[in-house]
């Protein structure tokens, strides 16, 4: 990710794409009717603030149009992801990583 405020990049994963449903369930968000989880298996935790952040500009509970869902892999709800910013936009899109697990190194696209 690129923010115009920012001077580096970021690297997180999309989770969520316009038009996926989003709810949450005692802290935990459900992605089409899944919790999402993180790397290590651990649900991502939403703290109130962030749940407001996240539910304001749903469309019939679904993401917008030209949207993205974005998490790092921590599960704590004061992560720097869309937990804290709310949802990214497409022109915030930098690049993709790419991860070979054969030869371990990281590529960018």
């Amino acid at each position: 990710l690129e923010f115009k405020t920012r001077e580096e990049s970021f690297v997180k994963k999309i989770v969520g794409l316009p038009g996926d449903r989003i709810e949450f369930d005692n802290n935990q968000l459900k992605l089409n009717g899944e919790i999402i989880k993180n790397y290590t298996g651990d649900p991502y935790l939403f703290s109130e603030a962030s749940q407001r952040i996240i539910t304001i500009p749903l469309k019939d509970g679904k993401i917008p149009e030209g949207r993205y869902f974005i998490l790092s892999e921590e599960k704590e709800p004061d992560a720097f992801d869309s937990r804290q910013f709310g949802f990214v936009e497409k022109e915030h899109l930098e690049g993709k990583v790419i991860f070979n697990k054969c030869l371990s190194i990281l590529c960018f696209e």
